[in-house]
């Protein structure tokens, strides 16, 4: 396992453990170094010790004044731990002994202090090195050579008392090492440790229960402090993201709201254009069929009005002709008296289909003004069709003022057919004196002609406006069925719209239900979750056309937040929110059209919205 994994108690056990390994090792070799440096130091001090003792001895013999040497010597003596002065020679033999000891020693020759280290006491010995003083008195000597050595005997009892108290103060040290790190190791696990372990716990909980208003509260400015602030405010930031987040989808689901509405809207538009245009295809199609039989009848009048034209001509030559057939007068004024019969009878069929021709522009131009009026309603998406309906309401106008025409012409027409009739029976009865009214019958005959040509005129005429109406009806027709199919595309879109809605309505819910998994602070999350909540509600009856169920406030859903944020709300909020409530009950069950829904539900989701900012500018 990697030392960054261990926890910080067995981190904080190593680190003390190599501090109090680091303390020992620093004590051991300062100790040793000093004590090493105090044996240098004693050395050097027997040395000069020798120096002295030689210069004294040397100087002492050379004035022949031994008793001074002893008085020296006796000085060196009374040194604490001193135990003997000797001088040898370098064979080994003594020249003097403090003690009168004359142990011979073996040594070799040395030119550098050494030291000889007995059980109890330490002898440093010095050698004597030759100088030209020395040369004066033994000529056989050598400067620089070594002719002696002075040897220093201390006891060496004291330095180990020394060096046994000195042992004790390490291990004291050592001690008093411990327990300061100990000491250091408690305030760490009893002022750090617990602290983090508490802050640990805290969040672990946190990320077990997904409870983001989770908090650590550490009034110390340590860092531990630093950390737990720290800790706080991340905790705080997503805790303020999620509830942003879930604002957002209360917002979208507001912002759906209107798509579906207008979705119905445009619905019900749909279904009355299309109504419309069946019903205005289907008037159409029977208009068309109205027009072609009048068609027909007009066509026959006009082959009638060519025959009466035809015969009013042979009836004039025969006039004129009169002076010679005389006989045939009166079988030639029966056969007129049958075709005024005739031509009568064919002016009242003309006045008949006059009447029909009259009622069928009138019925069309009803249609064209409903037409028009269904048009102004459907807005931008009828403006062509409205063009179309005031087309047909002009050529049925036109229609209607050449059937007032046409009959004004065929009544005259029955007039002189009546006026012909009658001077047809005086022909008769009045054959003796056909010769006497022959100019006056042509004269009549004249007239009767005249009217037939301009009868003829007015029937080509009303053919053609016919023709001209038929062709407009057909594009009227045509203007149906386009209508009808541009309607059922709309409410195909309408369709599609509303499975789109629904399906951001899935999305929106899986997101609310695994946001749903954090614990967030209730008394913001009671007011935004009813507003989803309401949002659902009133998007389903929508959807449903559910309009006539009226849902109290608190009872929408079985698992309401009204509860929980009715208790956060003054008297004057909960009255404005559940009195908008009511409004948007009663668009729903007095239903007066989609505008009226919309700006009810646009004024409830005001009320809502503005409760909600309120509360989030109080925290």
């Amino acid at each position: 396992m990697k030392f960054r994994n261990l926890s910080i108690q067995f981190k904080s056990i190593i680190l003390i453990a190599a501090c109090i390994v680091l303390y020992i090792s620093l004590i051991v070799y300062m100790e040793a170094r000093r004590s090493h440096m105090l044996d240098d130091v004693i050395s050097v001090n027997v040395k000069n010790l020798n120096s002295v003792v030689y210069n004294l001895v040397t100087d002492s013999l050379s004035e022949g004044g031994l008793d001074y040497v002893k008085e020296m010597i006796a000085k060196v003596k009374a040194m604490p731990g001193f135990i003997a002065l000797s001088v040898y020679r370098t064979d080994g033999s003594v020249v003097y002994n403090s003690n009168n000891d004359d142990s011979h020693l073996v040594i070799e020759t040395h030119k550098e202090p050494f030291k000889e280290v007995k059980t109890k006491s330490v002898v440093y010995h010095t050698p004597i090195i030759n100088d030209a003083s020395c040369i004066d008195c033994h000529e056989d000597w050598k400067v620089g050579d070594v002719s002696g050595y002075t040897s220093v005997e201390l006891d060496t009892s004291q330095i180990n008392t020394i060096t046994r108290i000195k042992n004790y103060m390490i291990t004291a040290n050592i001690l008093i090492g411990f327990i300061i790190i100990c000491l250091v190791y408690l305030v760490i696990k009893f002022v750090v440790v617990k602290k983090v372990k508490k802050l640990g716990s805290i969040i672990d909980s946190a990320q077990a229960n997904l409870d983001l208003t989770a908090r650590s509260h550490n009034d110390i400015a340590d860092e531990i402090g630093s950390i737990s602030d720290g800790y706080n405010g991340l905790m705080a930031v997503i805790e303020k993201d999620i509830i942003k987040t879930f604002s957002s989808i209360a917002n979208v689901y507001e912002q759906i709201m209107p798509i579906t509405i207008n979705n119905n809207y445009t619905k019900d538009i749909s279904e009355e254009n299309l109504k419309i245009a069946g019903e205005l295809e289907n008037s159409g199609e029977q208009f068309s069929i109205s027009i072609q039989d009048t068609q027909g009848n007009v066509e026959e009048l006009y082959s009638m009005s060519d025959i009466l034209c035809s015969t009013a001509n042979e009836g004039e030559i025969l006039i004129k002709d009169s002076v010679e057939q005389s006989k045939n007068v009166s079988t030639l004024a029966e056969s007129m008296n049958e075709q005024m019969l005739e031509l009568l009878n064919a002016s009242k069929d003309v006045t008949s289909m006059m009447s029909i021709i009259e009622d069928i522009t009138e019925q069309t131009n009803l249609l064209a003004l409903n037409a028009a009026i269904e048009a102004a309603r459907a807005g931008d998406a009828g403006r062509g069709f409205a063009v179309v309906a005031g087309e047909v309401r002009s050529l049925a106008e036109k229609t209607k003022v050449s059937a007032e025409n046409i009959n004004k012409v065929v009544k005259i027409m029955q007039t002189k057919v009546d006026k012909a009739e009658e001077n047809s029976m005086e022909v008769i009865s009045l054959v003796a004196n056909q010769m006497e009214g022959i100019s006056n019958t042509h004269r009549k005959f004249e007239s009767i002609n005249s009217t037939l040509r301009d009868l003829n005129d007015t029937t080509a005429k009303v053919a053609k406006s016919i023709e001209i109406q038929s062709a407009s009806t057909s594009q009227v027709v045509s203007a149906a069925k386009m209508s009808a199919e541009r309607a059922e595309a709309m409410s195909d879109v309408t369709e599609q719209m509303k499975v789109f809605a629904a399906h951001i309505f899935d999305y929106l819910k899986q997101t609310e239900s695994e946001l749903n998994k954090f614990s967030l602070d209730k008394n913001k999350m009671a007011f935004i979750n009813f507003k989803i909540e309401l949002t659902n509600t009133i998007a389903n009856r929508l959807i449903r056309n559910d309009v006539k169920q009226n849902i109290p406030l608190g009872s929408m859903a079985e698992n309401s937040h009204y509860k929980d944020m009715k208790a956060k709300l003054d008297q004057r909020e909960l009255n404005e929110l559940e009195s908008r409530y009511r409004a948007f009950n009663s668009s729903l069950s007095n239903y007066k059209g989609w505008d009226d829904i919309m700006a009810s539900v646009t004024s409830l989701f005001e009320c809502i919205n503005n409760i909600i900012e309120r509360v989030m500018r109080a925290s």
